[in-house]
This record gives structure tokens, C-alpha cells and sequence, in this order.
């Protein structure tokens, strides 16, 4: 889930090279911003798998593929692997086809946590599953919303939906993204003082 700041590249590229010391404040700033989203998210994936999907629990072994062609089964429930997978990062992206970057990304990056962040943000409301029980993807997904149910972060709707990290973020109330800015101006205003004394003590 990318947060998209305009002009960050730049000011990137220039604080690498000119003052990696301001960056590496910066970067410590905004990282500072993003852990308490990490440990709201994180503490909401509980030991077990969540509502009655016992089955759905790490077995301890590697589950082989039920459906023939494919190379991987089903992700299991494991606690330490999904709370793992929540993370972020301070890398600028690269730059997508409307000229904007993110300056940072929150992800979710198990299999799993993947699953109990977006399950039911598309399709039918009461989904059809394909196994033998018509009524599994219902109960999947009601088992997921156990955890809190699908937060729209932004109010745009289901592609902005998510249980985890999502909804984590909507929980901050942009006191994650203002900081970010704020980091951000104060490294701009550091980098442009610093040049200005250089130019006046040569």
C-alpha cells in the first residue's frame, strides 16, 4: 500500500549526494512514523486461525497442493510468518505512468496475511467456494471479518479495503502520512540551508 508524495525523487537524489546525513534523518523520521501502523496490524493476527477454520492452521509440515497443475497448497496460518510479512519500507518506487513515486510502502507480504487482509474485497458478498461445501467462502470470510471486518482507508471503496495493514492505517488517522510530510519539508529546508552556507563560506 503505497503512500504517493510529488517531487520526492529529486529531493532523493540530491540528499544522497549532497547530505546523506539529512536523509538518513529523514528516513529515521518517517520510520518512526510507520512502526506504531506495523505493531497495531501485527497485534491484531492472533495465535490461531481465526472463527472456527481450525484446519486453516500450520500443521507443521509443508501441505501438499490439493487442486492437480498447482505448485503450491493453499497457505497455512502461521502467526510468526504473517506478523513477519507486515513491514514497510522507506525505498522511493519507481515512477508509475503519471510521473508520481511513493515515498514510502506499507506491505503484507505472506501468502496468508495477504489472504486475511483483502478475502472478499471482490465478487459476491456470498461467494460460492470451490469445494465440496457450497458454503465455505462465506464462512471463510465471515471468519475473517472475526478479525474486524474490511476497513475502507481512504473511502474508495473495496480496492482501498483491507483487515491488517488497512485498516491499521485507517486507525492512525494520517498521523503516519502528516509526519512523513513533515520529515519531508524539514529535510528539504535543511538540505537548502546547508547549500546556502556552503555557497557563502567559499
Amino acid at each position: 500500500m503505497p503512500v504517493v508524495i510529488e517531487g520526492v525523487v529529486g529531493l532523493k537524489k540530491a540528499l544522497r549526494q549532497l547530505a546523506p546525513d539529512i536523509k538518513k534523518e529523514m528516513d529515521k523520521e518517517i520510520r518512526g512514523a510507520l512502526k506504531p501502523i506495523i505493531k497495531d496490524a501485527r497485534s491484531k493476527v492472533d495465535g490461531k486461525a481465526p472463527g472456527d477454520l481450525f484446519n486453516w492452521n500450520d500443521p507443521g509440515y509443508t501441505r501438499k497442493p490439493r487442486v492437480p497443475g498447482k505448485k503450491e497448497a493453499f497457505p497455512s496460518y502461521n502467526q510468526t510468518i504473517i506478523r513477519r510479512g507486515l513491514t514497510y519500507s522507506v525505498a522511493t518506487s519507481r515512477i508509475d505512468n503519471s510521473g508520481f513515486v511513493s515515498l514510502f510502502t506499507l506491505f503484507n507480504k505472506s501468502r496468508s496475511g495477504a489472504i486475511i487482509e483483502t478475502a472478499g474485497r471482490v465478487g459476491s458478498p456470498n461467494p460460492r467456494a470451490a469445494s465440496n461445501n457450497p458454503d465455505a467462502g462465506e464462512r471463510f470470510i465471515g471468519a475473517m471479518n472475526g478479525i474486524g471486518g474490511l476497513v475502507d482507508y481512504s473511502g474508495r471503496g473495496r480496492k482501498s479495503t483491507g483487515r491488517l495493514l488497512y485498516a491499521a492505517y485507517a486507525r492512525n488517522q494520517g498521523r503516519a502520512l502528516n509526519a512523513t510530510l513533515i520529515a519531508v519539508e524539514k529535510a528539504k529546508r535543511n538540505l537548502a540551508n546547508r547549500i546556502l552556507s556552503e555557497r557563502k563560506a567559499a
